[in-house]
Formats: C-alpha cells, structure tokens, sequence
C-alpha cells in the first residue's frame, strides 16, 4: 500500500491546518464534557 502526501490532511472549521496545543485541549474536555453528558460508559479498565 502507499501513501501519497498530502492526499489526507487535517483541516480545522477555522480554516488552520496546525492545531494549537491549547485548541487541542479545548477539544478533548468539549469531548469529555459531551461524553459525560449522555452517560456514555466509561472505558477505564
């Protein structure tokens, strides 16, 4: 199989393609926040 660069990127809705360490976090409490609200079950094991 190969890959061919630049084919997959990743894209923000701002527009920026290097996320920021602080947006990074923003994103991973929104998703623990949504997680927490619709009682997904946990995964720790």
């Amino acid at each position: 199989m190969t890959i061919t660069p630049g084919l997959c990127k990743s894209v923000f809705r701002d527009g920026s393609t290097e996320p920021t360490t602080e947006r990074i976090t923003e994103l991973w409490v929104a998703l623990i926040d949504q997680l927490e609200k619709t009682g997904a079950p946990s995964i720790s094991a």
